[in-house]
């Protein structure tokens, strides 16, 4: 286990509250509770890249990010690197461009899947944010934060409808009416995931090196993942200021072809596979 760490340094950057507003209806400081958050990044592509960078300008306490993959070509259409990024890790990356944002904040680097970290790293953690390509991962990552009750953010897209989708799952409430990511699953997402497919925006393909090289592509404008990445951090900043109506357990969605946004609440699945303890 490789988790590369970075520790504060002292030479801080400019102060959060020379440009945080003062939000209508926010309880007692919110600049204090930002700079006491520790937030996990579960992949660093085109949405956690995003993610990680806004997150690191609200200079909380600490942020891990994780993600076993390094940068393509073609990642320069979706993500917000430069062509010197190629071929870095991704994790390493997203770690560099943190410390050079927020110098003070404590950045740990995992070049590996998040659901591959200790378990006691995650349990440190104020929240999660995940963006992976694979339904395996969320329930890995979803079961994890739900027996170590840490909140957990999803940010994805549906590049060919233009729709941006943020879920929140809250698991300090207990018993059985706990949410997960699976009981969202449809019965083909199950029997694919049974089939050690790994899904991505454009579509699934069986795991394996062979079947990578023929994988179909995440498809999708750097904008949507972007947006993505956004409405996550906009909930992220709600839950951890208390601003607005409740965020827990919750689905966002935003379309791009009508300018609409839905807030829906998200619900237990009854004949949900996974484990709800």
């Amino acid at each position: 286990m490789n988790i590369v760490s970075h520790n504060p340094t002292g030479s801080g950057p400019v102060r959060l509250a020379a440009r945080l507003p003062r939000f209508v209806g926010a309880k007692g400081d919110v600049a204090a509770k930002l700079r006491a958050v520790r937030i996990g990044v579960a992949g660093c592509g085109s949405v956690g890249l995003n993610a990680a960078a806004h997150a690191a300008r609200l200079q909380p306490a600490k942020i891990i990010v994780a993600d076993p993959k390094a940068f393509k070509a073609e990642s320069m259409l979706t993500h917000p690197i430069l062509a010197g990024a190629i071929g870095t890790p991704k994790a390493q990356y997203a770690a560099d461009v943190c410390r050079q944002i927020s110098p003070t904040t404590k950045i740990e680097a995992f070049v590996g899947r998040f659901e591959d970290l200790p378990l006691d790293v995650v349990a440190d953690l104020d929240v999660c944010v995940m963006a992976p390509d694979n339904l395996r991962a969320e329930v890995a990552i979803g079961q994890a934060c739900m027996n170590l009750g840490v909140p957990l953010l999803q940010a994805s897209v549906s590049g060919e409808m233009l729709v941006a989708q943020v879920r929140f799952w809250w698991f300090g409430r207990g018993g059985g009416d706990l949410v997960c990511p699976a009981c969202k699953f449809s019965k083909e997402e199950f029997s694919q995931m049974s089939q050690e497919v790994r899904f991505r925006c454009g579509g699934p393909a069986p795991v394996g090196a062979e079947a990578q090289e023929r994988a179909i592509p995440t498809m999708s404008v750097s904008f949507l993942c972007a947006m993505a990445a956004e409405l996550a951090m906009f909930q992220l900043l709600r839950f951890v200021a208390g601003l607005g109506t409740p965020v827990c357990n919750t689905e966002l969605e935003y379309c791009a072809y009508t300018h609409r946004t839905v807030v829906t609440p998200l619900r237990r699945r009854r004949d949900c596979p996974c484990d709800h303890t």
